[in-house]
């Protein structure tokens, strides 16, 4: 059932009834975070490993800080693959840049694609902080994702540390999640476990890296979002309807099969290319991309 035929939550039933409009609804959700949230404490962060992705990662601190703006966001990237004159051009739409350590794939089979991802398992560490939100440099998010900060940010009130949303996998939901959006309570000691079973054989297949390693890890013993919260590719090309019906009420959309700022169409995807145009249009509306681009020398 579409938004178009009914709403789905206060918020949108609000609108419906004309009992409150878009800008007094945006004032009441601002006056709320001033009051429950810790901006310093509750981040967002994001991971650069290649250059190819740059363009992905500007358009991504873009939509976070539209509709996040006291929240702080960082950038992990690898010093040996990221160019200062990247950091520089990260930094001109809100990213604050954060240096990690590489972690190695630590068995043999993972995906060249994936090698740098067991890289995400650092965000554990970083117990200065009471919620991270976490989200690929190839999502773009839709709308304010803020409260999904207070799920984990205080997991002896909720029960709750670590939240992702399915993955659909070839048209199927699977009992699994997709880890490029999760919203998790930083430890130190998850951190120290994640590391010392993470290289144990046979606990996991490494040909999907740390995504199917936090998978078993955290197998039924997560909190499941909604796949509005990470409307991946897949769901487009086996759930048409669904896609358009949803569209409404996108949190994140994940463009996961294809990439379309690296410049490429995927025939068959006629719907999310459609959304990236909307989104490329907000987007170089309010950030003058190609000075950025002439400044520091970006390629793409």
């Amino acid at each position: 059932m579409n938004s178009d035929y009914a709403c789905h939550d206060t918020i949108s039933c609000e609108l419906r009834a004309n009992l409150k409009t878009v800008s007094e609804q945006r004032e009441e959700r601002l006056s709320n975070q001033q009051q429950y949230t810790n901006y310093a404490r509750q981040v967002f962060f994001s991971a650069l490993y290649t250059e190819n992705y740059v363009l992905g990662a500007l358009i991504l601190g873009y939509s976070i800080r539209k509709y996040h703006p006291n929240h702080l966001m960082y950038m992990m990237y690898l010093d040996d693959k990221i160019k200062n004159n990247t950091l520089m051009a990260l930094k001109e739409v809100g990213w604050l840049v954060l240096p990690v350590a590489r972690i190695e794939p630590p068995l043999k089979g993972t995906h060249k694609r994936f090698i740098d991802q067991f890289t995400k398992l650092t965000l554990w560490s970083f117990t200065q902080y009471d919620s991270i939100i976490y989200l690929d440099s190839d999502t773009v998010v839709m709308n304010d994702i803020s409260h999904l900060h207070h799920l984990v940010s205080n997991p002896f009130r909720t029960g709750f540390e670590f939240a992702a949303a399915t993955d659909n996998w070839f048209g199927t939901y699977i009992y699994k999640f997709n880890a490029g959006v999760i919203v998790l309570h930083p430890s130190k000691l998850v951190y120290n476990e994640l590391m010392r079973v993470y290289n144990i054989p046979d606990n996991y297949n490494p040909i999907m890296a740390e995504q199917e390693f936090l998978n078993q890890y955290f197998r039924l013993r997560y909190l499941e979002l909604p796949t509005i919260y990470n409307m991946n590719m897949a769901v487009y090309s086996s759930y048409k309807n669904l896609w358009y019906k949803l569209r409404p009420d996108f949190k994140v959309v994940h463009y996961t099969i294809f990439k379309p700022f690296l410049g490429k169409y995927q025939r068959g995807y006629d719907g999310p290319y459609e959304l990236y145009k909307e989104i490329w249009q907000d987007f170089t509306s309010h950030v003058d991309i190609n000075r950025i681009k002439t400044k520091w020398n970006l390629r793409w």
